[in-house]
């Protein structure tokens, strides 16, 4: 029967401890492994405590109580105070006493409730795990000399499972607050990234913003040069040239003098046509008076002449207007081409076509020169490179219409198209009525 006895105590000891291994809530463990605990060891009262984070103190608190007296719960209590503390302290594996004696003389267990009353032994066994005394574990029984080397057995083996039951939950809570802190982190980080993220558009937009004011401010400032060099600077070379013209007929029996008068004559008739040359360019007066097309054509003849390049131009016959900023992005970025061509290509013809629809116009500007290197080609595609002040002015004239720019190059030739969106026929024919408007009334 005794032994029969003892193996119903280890089946009891085995479900229990099977119990401790597979509970993952710490706050229905000790209610779950004290109920079925209580069959193999008597107790009445059972205090659980745990080595606090600081090393330096201890948590106090009664997991069962039989009795109508109050429960333990402490949370700062320390490390040298009581025998819990004690055996935190020296690492001992467990006491057995009856608390009336006091066998540490004045030195007692912290939980009054323990030491004395109706409980007359006390069973105090280490939570243990991995070398590391994790807590106390006490059982409080109302039998004097109530645990024998059995129960302490029992006990042992009991917070040996607890103990490791124990430290995984405090991994895991561990765990749970670094994922926390992580997921903080993480947050954070979003946010700062979002906020960057929006403080570059920002920046961004400012400058491109800035950018398309001072290519408009360049093409005010153009309009207005080249007025006064027309208006201004060639009007006085103008005179020039007919009081010369008088001067050569009063001294015109005077061949030196007549000789001089005629070279000052053709200075200043060359520097008129350069002003003027130099006017157009700056602001084409063609391109407010008749458009796109007629200021191209004037262009390409005049680059023609001047470079020795042939340019062949194929413009839709019967081409209408379209809007200023649109024709005025569509000549500059003409005029630019041509003026990579003749510096960089070495091409001998330039085909230009122009193509318009009701979504869009389309510009393409292509020579048969000896192409762009493969890495400066891929370094031009870039808005982020430094492109060259040309096609770089270009590009934001461009992009301010939510246009396009594509370059490409072989050893043949390089080929530069733009596509620029136009709005509905409607807002369209009411935006060239507007601007035309705008002519007359600036004209008149």
């Amino acid at each position: 029967m005794k032994g029969l006895h003892s193996f119903g105590r280890d089946a009891l000891l085995l479900e229990t401890l099977s119990i401790v291994a597979k509970c993952q809530d710490p706050e229905s463990f000790w209610a779950d492994a004290m109920a079925r605990l209580k069959w193999i060891l008597d107790f009445t009262r059972v205090d659980v405590a745990l080595r606090n984070p600081d090393h330096q103190t201890y948590s106090l608190k009664t997991v069962f109580e039989l009795r109508p007296v109050a429960l333990a719960s402490e949370t700062n209590v320390p490390l040298s105070r009581g025998i819990v503390g004690k055996m935190m302290r020296s690492g001992e594996a467990c006491h057995v006493f009856e608390p009336g004696i006091r066998p540490f003389g004045k030195e007692c267990i912290v939980d009054e409730s323990l030491e004395g009353g109706s409980l007359l032994s006390i069973l105090s066994v280490s939570l243990e795990s991995n070398g590391k005394v994790l807590g106390v574990l006490s059982f409080g029984s109302t039998q004097k000399g109530g645990y024998c080397h059995q129960d302490i057995e029992i006990a042992s083996r009991f917070g040996v499972h607890a103990a490791i039951a124990i430290q995984n939950w405090q991994h895991l809570a561990k765990l749970r607050e670094d994922a926390t802190l992580l997921d903080f982190a993480a947050e954070r980080l979003r946010d700062s990234q979002a906020m960057l993220e929006s403080l570059v558009a920002q920046r961004t937009a400012a400058l491109s913003a800035l950018s398309q004011r001072l290519l408009k401010t360049q093409d005010e400032a153009g309009r207005r040069v080249a007025r006064d060099l027309h208006d201004s600077t060639g009007q006085t070379l103008a005179a020039l040239i007919m009081n010369v013209a008088i001067l050569r007929k009063k001294f015109q029996n005077d061949r030196s003098t007549s000789e001089a008068l005629t070279d000052i004559a053709h200075f200043a008739e060359q520097a008129l046509q350069e002003i003027r040359t130099t006017s157009y360019l700056l602001h084409p007066p063609l391109l407010d008076e008749l458009g796109l097309d007629s200021a191209a054509h004037w262009f390409v003849e005049g680059f023609s002449k001047r470079s020795g390049i042939r340019v062949n131009l194929d413009f839709p016959s019967n081409f209408e207007r379209l809007p200023n900023d649109v024709e005025l992005v569509l000549f500059r970025v003409l005029q630019e081409s041509l003026t990579n061509v003749h510096r960089h290509s070495g091409a001998s013809v330039v085909n230009i076509g122009l193509e318009r629809s009701a979504e869009a116009v389309r510009l393409e500007v292509q020579d048969n020169g000896h192409g762009i290197a493969p890495e400066l080609l891929n370094g031009l595609r870039k808005t982020n490179t430094d492109t060259g002040v040309g096609l770089a002015g270009m590009r934001e004239r461009i992009n301010d219409l939510n246009g396009q720019l594509e370059i490409d190059s072989t050893s043949n030739g390089t080929a530069l198209r733009v596509r620029v969106p136009l709005a509905c026929t409607a807002q369209l024919t009411n935006s060239i009525q507007v601007e035309n408007q705008s002519r007359s009334a600036s004209a008149a």
